[in-house]
């Protein structure tokens, strides 16, 4: 067992090198400033209420967690496969489950900081008090012509925290499907790619007990948690109306099982999987 955790602390040291000095980072990166440049400017214009449930829901947990942990996720095998240097790891007295772990622990820490600063960055950027006119905001239902009225900054108790955990939440699970994926299919991206946008996206927004089905069901129990059931949120947002979301240990719960299984199918496969390398 000793041999296992300093082998698994070993790769993932190396992984996370690997990741810091790599173009994809810088990729990730860009992706996860998009959701606070986009907040910044809504923020100028529409009230915090609005701007952090929209952009958080739509934008930080359905496209940019996704792509961001996609693309650090198929670096954990698919990246070995692909440069053909598994076979020199595995020739090697390396436990593969240690492999897959370890890569796999320092992929998922980093898009999980990612995620959660892109999160509380559109939490800062929605609720930052700017100067003079730019905190007011034309109100159309006060009568014509529209009357100015302050832009309101405050968030409900625990919006924010329910962001930016749920993207962390979303980093973590994304990040094992791809991995998970890289394991079993040589071209895992795109079949990670398929699933999250193409699958899930349908499961999560059809309305009955298909949306359990998709990660993203659980993630919007924890968007949704600062709000009482009786909130206009739910009945505003597409896709949370007439919905019953799990409260948030439940959810928690849910994904929690559903990462233990999916580790150990993961680890399991990589363990009995041979990697034939063509010419």
């Amino acid at each position: 067992m000793l041999h296992f955790i300093q082998t698994a602390w070993l790769l993932a040291r190396l992984q996370l090198r690997s990741l810091l000095l790599s173009r994809r980072m810088l990729l990730c990166v860009l992706l996860a400033i998009a959701p606070v440049v986009i907040a910044w400017f809504a923020g100028a214009h529409e009230d915090a209420t609005e701007t952090v449930p929209i952009l958080g829901l739509f934008m930080v947990l359905q496209v940019v967690a996704p792509l961001i942990s996609l693309t650090l996720g198929s670096s954990v095998v698919t990246e070995e496969i692909e440069s053909r240097t598994i076979t020199y790891i595995f020739t090697r007295a390396t436990d593969r489950a240690a492999f897959f772990l370890g890569r796999l622990a320092a992929s998922s820490a980093v898009s999980a900081c990612l995620l959660a600063l892109s999160a509380g960055g559109v939490v800062w950027a929605s609720t930052t008090t700017r100067s003079g006119s730019a905190n007011m905001k034309r109100d159309w239902s006060q009568g014509r012509p529209p009357v100015m009225v302050e832009i309101v900054r405050d968030l409900p108790d625990g919006l924010a925290n329910g962001l930016v955990a749920a993207a962390a939440l979303a980093a973590i699970m994304y990040t094992l499907i791809s991995a998970g994926l890289g394991v079993f299919f040589k071209r895992a991206m795109i079949l990670a790619l398929a699933y999250t946008f193409a699958i899930e996206g349908f499961m999560a927004n059809i309305p009955g007990s298909t949306q359990k089905m998709s990660v993203q069901f659980y993630l919007r129990g924890l968007l949704t948690s600062a709000y009482d059931k009786s909130s206009s949120l739910l009945t505003e947002i597409p896709g949370l109306a007439e919905t019953q979301l799990y409260s948030v240990p439940e959810s928690i719960a849910r994904l929690g099982a559903a990462y233990v299984l999916l580790l150990v199918i993961g680890a399991l496969g990589i363990r009995r999987r041979e990697y034939l390398m063509t010419s």
